[in-house]
C-alpha cells in the first residue's frame, strides 16, 4: 500500500474513498412478514384489562407486508432513511381468556371478530462521523476494502392504528389514532469488497439501526425500531437484502391504550445508483 494510502488509512477518514464521493440513492422494496404481537386497553370502567392480542384473540399470524426501504447518501458521510409500510390482520374465533374491553364483557368460548391495521412512515438523518477500522485496498486503488462505522441519528416517525372487536351478538368497539414519534437512536455498517477473484458479487454489507423517542399525538406514549440487515451486492447497482424489523409503540389516546408493536423477517431487492 502507498505512503499516501497508510496515511489515509491511519486517519480513518470516510473522505479516504473517493470513488464513493457525491450522491448516492439505494431503494429497497421488499416484503416483510411480521406477526403482531402486545395488548390493548379500553376504559373508561376500573374493571378494563389488558387484552392480549395474540394469545387472547389470535392475531399474531405471519402477514406479508410490502415495505418499501430508501437510502440517499452525500459524500459518503451523511444519510437521510426513509421508509414505510401498511399492515393489516383480521381473525375470527373464540376467546381465550376473560376480561373487558370498553362496554364489551370477554368470557373464554365467546365467538369474535377482531382486526387490527398500522400504518407508519419514518424519516432519518444520520452523519458517519466514526470509523474505528479501516483496513485494506481494493483491487480497483480504492482504501478501505473492509470498514466498521458508527453514526448518531435524529428522525420522525408517524404512526396511524386503527383496532375493532366485534362480540357476536354483544356490540363492537371500534379505536385507534394518530402519532408521531421524535426519534433518537444510532447505527452502524460493516462494510466489505469482495475481491475480484470472487465469482459472484461486489460487496457484503451489515447494518443495524435502533431508534427510540416520545410519541406526541393522542395521550402521547413512546415508539421504537430495531433494523438489522445483510445485503450481498452482485454488482455495484444490484443487490439483495435479508433483516430483521421490529417496530413497538406504547401509546394512549382517550381511554385507548396500545402496548404492542410488529417484528418479523423482511427480504427485498436493493437498486443503487
Amino acid at each position: 500500500m502507498s505512503s499516501e494510502a497508510l496515511a489515509l488509512a491511519e486517519s480513518q477518514s470516510l473522505d479516504s474513498d473517493a470513488s464513493r464521493k457525491g450522491l448516492e440513492i439505494e431503494i429497497s422494496p421488499g416484503v416483510w412478514v411480521p406477526r403482531l404481537r402486545g395488548d390493548v386497553r379500553l376504559g373508561p370502567s376500573l374493571a378494563a384489562s389488558d387484552i392480549s392480542l395474540d394469545e387472547t384473540l389470535d392475531l399474531d399470524q405471519s402477514e406479508p407486508t410490502f415495505n418499501l426501504e430508501i437510502a440517499i447518501r452525500k459524500d459518503d458521510s451523511w444519510q437521510i432513511d426513509l421508509n414505510g409500510f401498511g399492515f393489516s390482520v383480521d381473525h375470527s374465533g373464540a376467546v381465550n381468556g376473560h376480561g373487558v374491553f370498553g362496554s364489551l364483557q370477554l368470557n373464554d368460548g365467546d365467538p369474535y371478530s377482531a382486526s387490527f391495521e398500522i400504518n407508519s412512515a419514518a424519516i432519518e438523518l444520520a452523519y458517519w462521523f466514526w470509523q474505528p477500522y479501516c483496513f485494506g485496498e481494493t483491487a480497483d486503488g480504492r482504501y478501505c476494502a473492509t470498514d466498521l462505522r458508527f453514526a448518531p441519528l435524529v428522525g420522525f416517525r408517524y404512526a396511524d392504528i386503527d383496532y375493532s372487536l366485534r362480540l357476536l351478538g354483544e356490540g363492537e368497539e371500534k379505536v385507534g389514532g394518530e402519532w408521531i414519534a421524535a426519534i433518537v437512536g444510532g447505527r452502524m455498517q460493516l462494510r466489505y469488497d469482495l475481491p475480484d477473484s470472487f465469482p459472484m458479487g461486489e460487496e457484503l454489507r451489515i447494518d443495524g439501526v435502533v431508534g427510540i423517542g416520545p410519541a406526541f399525538g393522542g395521550d402521547g406514549g413512546w415508539a421504537s425500531h430495531i433494523r438489522a440487515s445483510l445485503s450481498w451486492y452482485f454488482t455495484h447497482n444490484f443487490g439483495v437484502t435479508v433483516g430483521y424489523r421490529l417496530i413497538h409503540f406504547n401509546v394512549e389516546d382517550g381511554d385507548f391504550e396500545f402496548d404492542g408493536g410488529l417484528q418479523g423477517m423482511f427480504v427485498g431487492g436493493s437498486l443503487r445508483f
